[in-house]
């Protein structure tokens, strides 16, 4: 939910959304999708294994970017991507050490080579472990083929880049103002596989500590559920699916059932206007997807739902 001090706090932090055109930014973040990729490995190859593979997720910062985890030995590595940079940039912080690696018309194979130089100069970190296969699918692109990131770039790109970098921004702090009204939830991070940015809100465990009931928060990227970036809010519990028809109709959004997956779904160019009306619609969508998943999902809502 978002109450209004939440809501005056995303007005005054929020980036007014372009709407371009939904296939050149499907574009630009397939590129950036990629990309990604590489802090991402850098936590699979060489950071502690967790069993949700959390140690492959990234934090979006204003000004950094995708931010990958830090290592837990020493010395401390950390890898982020800044699209409208069209940097890679692993950091050493004991040492105060930073490498950058311009994405801009290089191939996979040489980012690859440059990233496995910067860890032999590092020390403590075997280089030759570093590679970008994946534990997991994305959809192909041309670049695992040999073609180069952004080798066509031109102004317009670093348009969509910019506006690509707004959704994100907003989405990761809208979410964050979200997760505040519950107790128990998960980080908000990007998940590379399916580069959503999003949080489990846990709304009931069992005896072992395993989640019964959940629902799921965040904004993804074009899937097969719609062809645009969404929001997204998916209830679950372990005992029994859940079907959109379900579900009442929402004034901003719509319910929807994808295969096993149910959620009530907000396309990106919902938001229309200035700041302000975005974050209204915003704010309409998430409060009733969640008033509504919670009542179905049988949860006690908290009390400042009927606020």
């Amino acid at each position: 939910m978002l109450r209004k001090a939440h809501i005056s706090l995303l007005k005054d932090h929020w980036k007014t959304i372009d709407q371009s055109n939904c296939e050149d930014l499907n574009n630009i973040t397939d590129e950036i999708h990629r990309l990604a990729q590489f802090p991402a490995m850098l936590g699979k190859r060489y950071f502690e294994h967790k069993d949700d593979d959390s140690q492959t997720n990234m934090h979006w910062i204003d000004g950094r970017g995708f931010v990958g985890k830090k290592s837990e030995a020493n010395p401390h590595i950390q890898m982020s991507f800044l699209p409208s940079a069209f940097q890679l940039s692993l950091w050493v912080s004991d040492r105060g050490q930073a490498f950058i690696f311009d994405v801009l018309n290089k191939s996979k194979a040489d980012l690859t080579s440059e990233i496995k130089a910067a860890l032999r100069t590092i020390g403590s970190y075997e280089a030759e472990l570093f590679n970008l296969n994946l534990h997991y699918d994305i959809p192909e692109h041309h670049t695992d083929r040999g073609g180069r990131y952004f080798e066509h770039y031109n102004d317009s790109q670093l348009q969509e880049v910019l506006n690509f970098e707004r959704i994100r921004s907003n989405a990761h702090l809208a979410i964050l103002e979200v997760v505040k009204q519950f107790t128990d939830c998960t980080e908000v991070a990007t998940w590379p596989h399916h580069f959503d940015v999003g949080s489990y809100l846990v709304l009931e465990r069992d005896e072992q500590g395993q989640m019964t009931k959940t629902i799921s928060i965040g904004m993804a990227i074009h899937d097969g559920v719609h062809e645009e970036h969404y929001f997204y809010v998916n209830p679950w519990r372990r005992e029994g699916e859940f079907k959109a028809e379900t579900f009442p109709e929402l004034a901003n959004g719509k319910w929807c059932t994808s295969g096993n997956w149910t959620g009530a779904i907000l396309p990106i160019s919902s938001l229309q206007g200035d700041a302000d009306s975005q974050v209204a619609t915003l704010a309409t969508y998430f409060n009733k997807a969640l008033s509504q998943a919670l009542e179905t999902i049988e949860a006690e809502a908290p009390a400042w739902t009927t606020a």
